[in-house]
């Protein structure tokens, strides 16, 4: 999935399609730095909600790279941190939202139905964590301000205006109406949401848009093996023992925190850990991982399954401590910006928030809300 939509991007870059998508979605936003640092945040966050995250990483990277270069922000290192950080950790926090904005969500749901015959349906997931994404917004905005020490102040930048649109660019922006399409039906077309990122990509190719040689010397081969790195060492943990060892760690974690602290403790616990977990391995790893666990330790202190299955997904999309934790890191990282370091620093204070939110909505919210939804 990671390669075709990478290849997508390159054929949205290439065509020219981006300054498009710039003038009608970043350009209300451009007047300031901290305008076009919330402005990335808001739209990575609404279209990271309906398609897979790192599809929106991949495409929003290189539109945000262009209106830097565009603007004095691309010599002030602090603020193109934010900017690229914003995209990164939008799209994470978005994913969250619903069930197809990440692999990790299908993964709980998938657990959830095979092991305890327990559906949750794609507006009750929606009831539940897209409030959580929306508190998420500002708080991500205000921690890569103070974080990287942005100070408010105006840019120049000028957009391009008066030209068509040519050929190429409107079959490239057709190819990816598609791909959306595709993403957002793939429940009911039969494709896998990698099936319909590889349509796309090969769309590019077969129309035109792009040339092999564009992808053979452009397109950045080692965000998939880095990838692919953390989905074998999450494999390895399984096959060697290791995660049984973290379960049986994560139970008695479990039964401690239930005798002296109630059931807050054993919710802090579970999220705490998938949190640590998720930023070490793959957010999908981790999912896979973790998600028969704690449904396992949730049944044993009558939780409710659903509940401790869409936690256990939502704090996978905490990895904001590192580069490798979830693919919208990776595709940042690759673009040079922003080191291991800065996802430390803006990570650390985002993680603390954002547990603090899930706890809040878990405690005082989705009681209410599952009357409603019905969960």
């Amino acid at each position: 999935m990671i390669l075709g939509s990478l290849i997508i991007a390159q054929g949205i870059t290439k065509s020219g399609a981006e300054n498009l998508i710039i003038r009608r979605l970043l350009g209300p936003f451009t007047g300031s730095n901290y305008g076009l640092i919330l402005g990335i945040i808001v739209i990575c966050s609404f279209m990271a909600a309906i398609i897979p995250d790192h599809s929106v990483a991949a495409i929003m990277l290189p539109l945000v790279l262009t209106v830097a270069d565009k603007t004095d922000i691309k010599e002030k290192n602090n603020e193109m941190i934010a900017l690229v950080l914003a995209v990164a950790f939008s799209c994470s926090i978005a994913g969250l939202a619903t069930p197809s904005g990440g692999a990790r969500n299908v993964i709980a749901m998938g657990f959830l139905e095979e092991i305890y015959d327990i559906r949750i349906s794609y507006v009750q997931w929606v009831i539940l964590a897209a409030p959580i994404t929306i508190a998420l917004i500002p708080a991500v905005f205000l921690t890569l301000v103070f974080v990287n020490k942005v100070s408010y102040r105006k840019i120049d930048y000028i957009q391009e205006t008066g030209k068509s649109i040519d050929d190429r660019q409107i079959l490239a922006l057709s190819i990816l109406v598609l791909t959306f399409g595709l993403f957002l039906t793939s429940g009911f077309n039969g494709l896998t949401l990698g099936t319909c990122a590889m349509i796309g990509g090969i769309m590019m190719h077969a129309t035109g848009v792009l040339e092999w040689e564009d992808s053979r010397q452009r397109l950045r081969w080692g965000v998939m093996f880095i990838y692919g790195a953390a989905l074998t060492m999450g494999k390895a943990m399984v096959n060697h023992g290791a995660a049984d060892w973290l379960a049986g760690g994560l139970y008695q974690m479990a039964d401690y925190g239930s005798e002296y602290g109630g059931d807050l403790s054993i919710i802090l616990i579970i999220i705490v850990v998938t949190v640590l977990l998720t930023n070490v391995m793959s957010d999908g790893a981790a999912a896979a991982i973790l998600v028969p666990i704690t449904l396992a330790v949730g049944a044993a202190a009558d939780f409710n399954l659903a509940f401790i299955a869409i936690i256990t997904a939502i704090s996978t999309a905490f990895a904001f401590m590192t580069s490798f934790g979830t693919p919208p890191n990776l595709i940042v990282q690759a673009s040079g910006i922003p080191t291991s370091n800065d996802f430390l620093r803006n990570g650390v204070p985002l993680v603390i928030i954002a547990i603090l939110f899930l706890v809040l909505a878990q405690t005082y919210y989705w009681g209410m809300a599952s009357e409603v939804a019905g969960i």
